[in-house]
């Protein structure tokens, strides 16, 4: 049996790119004992989704979460992944990042990817947005409030420095990843998950 699964299912030995296995289990509706997907009210989004590869069942399991959930991101990830075309970005190099998740920031890596790509923040220095954005709230909400403003103001020249981004753009872009990074998830937590699914 270990042999047959290491054969088999291992994620070694297998891509998990069997169109006929997201088919039949999400598509079709068949949940039985599928790990992040018991409960109808996901089943129902990823039937309506029709994944067919890891990504899309880590968007998946990333949205389907109470966040992403009160504010609509999955409803607006629907309709968008239904009309790509009807997508707007804000600048042409937030596709680059966003367009696998139809233009929603999914995961966490991704406002580190808009702001080595807009900002020129070298990758390594990313991790400090991250957390910055991602930690909870302070306790102290003006000493809070003031911290966001001064990545909003350093984001804003940074990117009119490296990209000629002009800062009414630049303070939408960040307003909108500060709304969008609430809902955030970590893009390894959220693939791990879905190689346990498949």
């Amino acid at each position: 049996v270990k042999q047959w699964y290491y054969d088999k299912l291992h994620p070694d030995n297998n891509a998990m790119d069997d169109v006929n296995v997201y088919k039949h289990v999400y598509w079709d509706g068949n949940y039985g004992g599928i790990f992040q997907f018991i409960n109808p009210p996901v089943q129902r989004f990823i039937s309506q989704m029709k994944p067919r590869s890891i990504r899309d069942l880590a968007v998946a399991t990333s949205l389907y979460r109470p966040g992403p959930l009160e504010i609509g991101a999955h409803n607006t990830y629907l309709e968008n992944r239904t009309n790509p075309k009807g997508i707007r970005y804000a600048h042409p190099l937030l596709e680059e990042v966003l367009s696998d998740t139809c233009g929603l920031l999914v995961f966490q890596e991704q406002l580190q990817l808009i702001y080595h790509k807009l900002a020129g923040v070298p990758l390594d220095e990313t991790d400090n947005v991250r957390k910055a954005f991602t930690k909870k709230e302070s306790s102290n909400r003006e000493e809070a409030a003031a911290y966001r403003n001064k990545l909003r103001e350093e984001f804003a020249e940074k990117c009119l420095a490296t990209n000629q981004i002009d800062p009414k753009t630049s303070y939408a872009i960040f307003d909108d990843m500060e709304k969008m990074v609430k809902y955030s998830f970590n893009a390894s937590h959220a693939v791990c998950y879905s190689v346990t699914s498949y």
